[in-house]
């Protein structure tokens, strides 16, 4: 049956705004080595974010932590027309703050090269706007990250307060307390709230967690 829960009234700028913001994103980042298949999938990534959001508000708010690494990270690689700090470059350090780990494949750090020997020579105007909407997406991003971290539990880099769902959830586990419980999450991200959250409350030898990253 469906469960219902609610989301604190700190919550509802975010709520209310989180439609005009996704309106808003350019998706830059898809358009920088392949301006056609960027388009395309733009209203993909754009769906996918807000099913992040629907989801928890914890894997919303690391999604959108990587995506702003990540394009900080591009930009810095384009403006000092240099891939490699897509590997390594002085915005590492942010890495601890946000929680999340961005990693770049050898093709797209040979693309990116190419496009940055294409600027060198000629950047033509498709290039320049695409790196200005790149621009403007990572302030919206990085906007709606620090309102996001005004929410967060002092203690914690992934828990929000009063959570609804969370807190809904451990409802649940209290009612069933003398039962097994199996609970399956779409996505990692909202695994570790859920094992933040349940590891204050319950010891190690009660509860189990087994992901894609899991070794027999």
């Amino acid at each position: 049956s469906e469960i219902k829960y609610k989301l604190a009234d700190r919550y509802r700028e975010i709520i209310n705004g989180v439609i005009p913001f996704l309106e808003t994103l350019t998706a830059a980042h898809l358009r920088i080595l392949d301006p056609n298949r960027g388009i395309r999938l733009e209203p993909f990534f754009k769906w996918l974010l807000y099913k992040r959001f629907e989801s928890d508000i914890t894997s919303y708010y690391l999604t959108l932590s990587r995506l702003l690494l990540k394009n900080k990270k591009i930009l810095n690689a384009v403006t000092k027309r240099d891939a490699s700090l897509l590997i390594e470059s002085d915005l590492d350090e942010d890495l601890d703050e946000y929680g999340v780990e961005i990693k770049f494949n050898e093709e797209f750090r040979t693309r990116l090269s190419e496009l940055i020997k294409k600027i060198k020579k000629s950047e033509s105007k498709d290039d320049k706007d695409t790196l200005e909407d790149l621009k403007k997406d990572t302030e919206l991003i990085e906007n709606q990250v620090i309102n996001l971290k005004k929410l967060l539990q002092s203690n914690s880099k992934i828990l929000f307060l009063e959570d609804g769902k969370l807190l809904k959830l451990m409802d649940i586990f209290d009612e069933n307390s003398k039962k097994q419980i199996l609970l399956f999450t779409e996505y990692t991200d909202t695994q570790k709230a859920i094992k933040e959250f349940l590891e204050n409350r319950y010891s190690k030898e009660e509860i189990e967690f087994v992901n894609s990253s899991t070794k027999n």
